[in-house]
């Protein structure tokens, strides 16, 4: 981006929208560099109006406590070198030589641990990308240019070690920035203005910086192809033994295919197959091919027909219970692409190109579509949950009465009631947008925190398992006491859960800890939350302006039977104050 694009991005922005608020702590003279991310994040961010603040000069510690008191949208880190020490960088002449060295070491080591406790405890209120140096490390030593001094070797290790300890926390990013440009440092920009980046290098920082920031909600399905996608041939007419997927048989993209479905899987992802085959023989190849890197379990559902893909694919997303817009479909063929592109706009296809640049391209794709800060239970279970709901839905015939099926289901749940803004899995539930959402409000990081902060606020969480297996944790709610009142204003429950009566015994279990006489629910209908209107005429109340206003009496009295066994428990220490 050329800065004249920039500046233009910025003068086009419309200050009416809803702000996302940007606080960029450095410790050097922003300059272009805020110019450059501020219009990168609002090209991503079309429907807010980017703010950005800053601190001051040379003083980055005090500005990462700033952005802690400041609680923005999210925060931005960006540190050099002179940061850590002055006798790193060239605006000030520290006077230094070789005896010198290891007690700047001593000092850039000390300067580490106190802005990583600074970054920790700035990150229990605020999500954080974390930029470490991208200038070239000063020549202190008097090792050649072109060899690794061991300062720099030492100090090295010293970032690597903070890195790996802060990407434990799980509000801190670390950023990955490749030097795309030619000429990083400008030490020109630098002298005289305390800016030492080029344009173009500042420019490449930002546009990685915003990526971060606006990192799109994870995709949740691949439905892939089988024939010249997961393998080289034709199983009908190569036979079982006739297709691979190794650098023998000069087809190792394939391999690497099946790898990362393999990896994706075991992470949470979900696999169909949708494959113009015999059934039998796409079973035979999964039981005989012991060397197959994909394997059965990491696919569900299997569909292997003559059918059009469409028509596959149909029956996958519903088997799955989402939407087109969360899967990608890849196949080799371009008809097969064509068709269910047509029939499904809002489903990314993507056509399988056996090259080794393509393979490593789409993994790279896959990867950043897919991304995860960390595996929970939910993801690693979530494949298995989804078939035991297939079978148990399977379970229950025209006949079978449900309160009997029900009963013997021996379902429990657990609660747990807290102001854990650490809660990865609560906050993702908060912002998915499915079919059993109050309202549709969506927060951010730094909002979800802020929320909880409140005395009076409160985090509900529930973990379901009965006898087809565990779902895990599968409703997220927040609320707030007013009065006498319990006030939900967030609620969302994973469309894995519906039909269990886990929606009342949320409710229940709130009257019960609480003991308040009434309880409001803050809804909206959103277009696909269809689950939650046909659940609240179930429930006795009244709706005014968007509340539906529940009494205890009332409500304990007409909840029906809930077949669950429940624990509840409360974070040690809890109080939550009207």
């Amino acid at each position: 981006m050329r800065l004249l694009d920039a500046l233009k991005i910025l003068q086009k922005a419309d200050a009416t929208l809803p702000p996302f608020r940007i606080f960029l702590a450095c410790g050097f003279t922003p300059l272009h560099l805020q110019t450059f991310l501020t219009a990168a994040v609002q090209e991503r961010f079309t429907g807010k109006h980017i703010e950005m603040s800053i601190g001051v000069y040379d003083d980055l510690a005090g500005n990462i406590g700033r952005m802690a008191d400041a609680i923005p949208s999210a925060g931005v880190v960006v540190l050099e070198w002179q940061d850590l020490d002055p006798r790193l960088g060239i605006r000030r002449v520290a006077g230094w030589d070789w005896q010198d060295l290891p007690e700047i070491a001593a000092d850039v080591r000390r300067m580490l641990i106190r802005l990583e406790r600074l970054l920790m405890g700035a990150a229990e209120r605020v999500r954080i990308i974390v930029c470490f140096p991208t200038l070239p490390f000063p020549l202190l030593s008097s090792q050649h240019p072109a060899t690794v001094s061991p300062l720099q070797a030492d100090l090295e290790l010293a970032l690597a070690e903070m890195k790996s300890r802060l990407l434990k926390c799980q509000s801190i990013y670390v950023l990955k920035h490749e030097i795309r440009s030619t000429q990083v440092f400008d030490p020109a920009n630098e002298i005289l203005f305390g800016f030492p980046y080029s344009l173009s290098h500042a420019s490449d920082l930002g546009e990685d910086i915003a990526q971060v920031l606006s990192m799109p909600p994870n995709r949740k399905g691949i439905i892939t192809d089988l024939d010249l996608t997961a393998w080289n041939g034709i199983l009908g007419d190569d036979g079982v033994d006739g297709v691979h997927w190794d650098l023998e048989h000069h087809a190792q993209p394939y391999g690497l295919y099946q790898q990362l479905l393999h990896a994706l899987a075991k992470e949470g992802v979900l696999v169909a197959v949708a494959s113009k085959n015999s059934h039998e023989i796409v079973q035979q190849i999964f039981m005989q091919r012991q060397d197959l890197i994909l394997k059965e379990n990491d696919i569900f559902p299997m569909t292997a027909s003559w059918q059009p893909k469409s028509e596959m694919v149909e029956k996958i997303l519903k088997t799955w219970n989402i939407g087109p817009e969360s899967v990608i479909f890849i196949d080799d063929n371009p008809f097969e692409l064509e068709e269910v592109g047509r029939k499904y706009p809002q489903m990314e296809c993507i056509q399988f190109d056996p090259s080794p640049r393509f393979a490593m391209g789409l993994w790279r794709e896959l990867r950043t579509k897919f991304a995860r800060r960390t595996v929970s239970e939910e993801d690693r279970i979530r494949s298995t949950s989804i078939r035991a709901m297939t079978e148990k839905e399977l379970s229950p015939d025209s006949n079978t009465d449900i309160e009997d099926f029900l009963a013997h289901l021996d379902a429990e749940l657990k609660f747990e009631l807290s102001r854990n803004s650490d809660d990865g899995r609560a906050f993702e539930l908060i912002n998915k947008t499915n079919q059993f959402n109050l309202n549709g409000v969506r927060l951010t990081d730094a909002e979800f925190r802020a929320y909880l902060a409140q005395e009076q606020s409160f985090l509900l969480t529930a973990s379901y398992s009965d006898k087809f297996g565990a779902l895990g944790k599968i409703s997220s709610l927040l609320g707030r006491i007013t009065g006498d009142e319990i006030l939900v204003e967030f609620w969302v429950l994973s469309c894995r859960a519906f039909s269990h009566r886990i929606e009342f015994a949320c409710l229940r279990g709130l009257f019960e800890f609480f003991d308040e006489k009434y309880l409001h629910l803050r809804w909206k209908s959103t277009g696909r939350n269809n689950h939650l209107l046909e659940f609240l005429p179930l429930l006795p109340g009244k709706t005014t302006d968007g509340i539906l206003v529940l009494d205890r009496e009332t409500f304990i009295q007409e909840c029906p039977n809930l077949p669950h066994k429940i624990t509840f428990h409360a974070a040690k220490g809890l109080e939550i104050h009207a």
